[in-house]
C-alpha cells in the first residue's frame, strides 16, 4: 500500500484524497458516496462498509459538502 497525499478542506471540515476522486478522510477513517449512500472505511483501498449516519462528518452530510440535502446515507 503507498500512502496518499491530503488535502485539507475547511468548508467540509475534513481531508480529501489528493488522487482519489470523492474519497475524503476525517478521524483515522475514509469515506466515500456511492449512489446516495456514503461508505466507510479503514483504508484507502476497502474494504467499504455502509456508513452509520452519526459517524458521517458533518461537512459530508450535505452531499459532498454541496447543500444539496443528499448524501443521506443509512439511518440506523
Amino acid at each position: 500500500m503507498r500512502d496518499r497525499e491530503l488535502a485539507y478542506d475547511a468548508r467540509l471540515g475534513v481531508y480529501a484524497v489528493i488522487d482519489l476522486h470523492g474519497v475524503y478522510w476525517h478521524s483515522g477513517w475514509f469515506y466515500r458516496l456511492v449512489r446516495d449512500r456514503w461508505l466507510r472505511s479503514g483504508s484507502w483501498d476497502g474494504p467499504w462498509n455502509d456508513a452509520r449516519w452519526g459517524d458521517i462528518p458533518v461537512g459530508l452530510r450535505g452531499g459532498k459538502g454541496k447543500g444539496r440535502g443528499q448524501g443521506r446515507g443509512r439511518k440506523h
